[in-house]
């Protein structure tokens, strides 16, 4: 089964089309996910590299709305992972989504976070050590809303999704460490 939406569909030669009718599948099946995590994958690493050659400048906006690269460490691996990301500003914390597109899992980026709060972000060309905490109850439904204001997507993905889209506050970690 599928859910139709009225949006921006891909038409002849890739140009985009609005209003054109997109079908979005009912559920993504495993081999579907697979491959799409892998294109996400692929599309990810260049965008990095874009943002970190151009200093933010080339890929640093996404439909309208600002982009910054998360750094977190692996929870398994303990390497270093970089994933391009939206986000909404709260003063001088900065407010993300683990929405995965509106996968059936949270993306692994956030299961790092939890298991390792201490992230890197890199906004333009400036990069600062923060912390990440999610954020629940009133708190969230106040954030969420931010985040779906600027970014409707966001609200599309959530009507697919079968959970609950974690809000993540970073808070710069020289105010919670006291300058360490």
């Amino acid at each position: 089964m599928h859910r139709s939406y009225v949006g921006v569909a891909m038409g002849t030669a890739g140009v985009a089309r609005a209003g054109d009718e997109v079908l979005w599948p009912e559920r993504v099946t495993w081999p579907q996910w697979r491959w799409g995590r892998g294109a996400l994958r692929f599309v990810s690493v260049l965008h990095r590299l874009a943002y970190r050659l151009s200093g933010g400048r080339a890929a640093g906006t996404f439909r309208g709305g600002e982009v910054l690269l998360l750094t977190t460490t692996g929870r398994k691996s303990r390497r270093p992972r970089t994933w391009p990301l939206c986000f909404v500003r709260s003063g001088d914390d900065v407010v993300v989504v683990a929405s995965a597109a509106g996968a059936e899992r949270h993306p692994g980026w956030y299961h790092n976070l939890r298991a390792n709060p201490l992230v890197r972000v890199q906004v333009g060309g400036q990069t600062r050590d923060m912390v990440a905490r999610t954020v629940e109850g009133h708190d969230r439904a106040q954030l969420w809303d931010r985040l779906a204001d600027r970014y409707p997507v966001l609200r599309r993905y959530q009507a697919m999704a079968r959970r609950a889209f974690p809000v993540v506050v970073l808070q710069p970690a020289t105010v919670l460490t006291g300058g360490m």
